[in-house]
């Protein structure tokens, strides 16, 4: 049994014990159990907004933990809440009611915390390669792609088929911001501090570059990138699909999230290897469109 499976499991565990208790209060000691739902009401409420904010999230809760809690955090407590609910019943219609809100609070643990019980494709994913620019080898694996890039312009080597495994991507449902940080920051120990941000596109181009953030093409799903350099009218960035792409300010206004994977403080000689091999990237996108634009004017 791996890590995750352990942590799906001991959530698992928690989140039934957690019902029983709740049941127990409610029925023994009545007098708090109105203190115990309004107070695990306002529990609920602050655990989504810190899943809302994973910046605020990743600094009060360490991200090697929170990693395992972000989908499926929450149902322990409300496990609590609903026992209390089902302790306090009088009548076999709100025992109904209340019974049948455990069964969704379990559905939604195994919904959200399905990934735990799955396991990294071995094989499945690129290997080591000289070049910067990492393409993903499976739809669902734009986060593995995106630290592969990321870590390479700083000049650590790594392969998506390693990032794929420390972020703890799966098959159909991939991996997510949280993870990406927890796998940056075993991957990189003390030679950067990896941090998650929230940064309006306004201050973009004060953050250090290279920097991750997921981008939201579909209702539904993020797409990780990794930005290169924002400038006066848009940002270039290296797209795991797409490659070196530039998105003019209003098209990537209306897909960024605000929500900014950096390393720092880095050091000067990692930023400044990085930002040079950003520059030669950029150096070469240029040249090839003069010469494509020559042809076109020769003909």
């Amino acid at each position: 049994m791996d890590g995750s499976s352990v942590w799906f499991l001991a959530i698992l565990i928690l989140s039934v014990a957690t019902w029983f208790l709740g049941v127990q209060i409610a029925r023994k000691r009545p007098d708090i159990s109105d203190a115990l739902i309004i107070g695990g009401l306002v529990g609920l409420g602050v655990w989504a907004w810190l899943m809302h904010r994973p910046d605020v999230g990743t600094q009060l809760i360490p991200t090697r933990v929170l990693a395992y809690l972000e989908g499926v955090g929450s149902v322990p407590l409300f496990m609590l809440l609903v026992g209390a609910a089902f302790g306090r019943s009088r009548s076999t219609r709100e025992g109904g009611f209340t019974a049948m809100a455990g069964m969704l609070g379990m559905v939604y643990l195994f919904y959200g915390g399905w990934w735990m019980l799955q396991s990294t494709p071995a094989h499945a994913f690129g290997g080591q390669s000289r070049t910067p620019a990492v393409m993903q080898t499976h739809d669902y694996s734009c986060v593995a792609a995106s630290c592969t890039t990321t870590l390479r312009l700083v000049g650590i080597q790594t392969s998506e088929a390693e990032m794929a495994e420390l972020t703890m991507t799966r098959p159909g449902s991939g991996s997510t911001l949280i993870r990406a940080a927890h796998a940056m920051s075993r991957k990189m120990g003390d030679q950067a501090e990896v941090a998650i941000v929230e940064m309006p596109y306004e201050h973009l181009d004060t953050m250090p570059m290279p920097a991750m953030t997921p981008l939201r093409f579909e209702s539904s799903r993020y797409h990780m990138v990794t930005l290169l350099r924002v400038g006066d009218r848009g940002v270039w960035l290296l797209d795991p699909v797409d490659g070196l792409v530039y998105m003019a300010e209003p098209t990537f206004r209306g897909v960024y999230q605000r929500r900014l994977l950096i390393l720092g403080p880095a050091s000067p000689t990692m930023l400044a290897r990085a930002d040079a091999k950003i520059d030669r990237l950029l150096r070469m996108v240029h040249a090839l469109r003069r010469d494509t634009l020559a042809q076109k004017t020769g003909t």
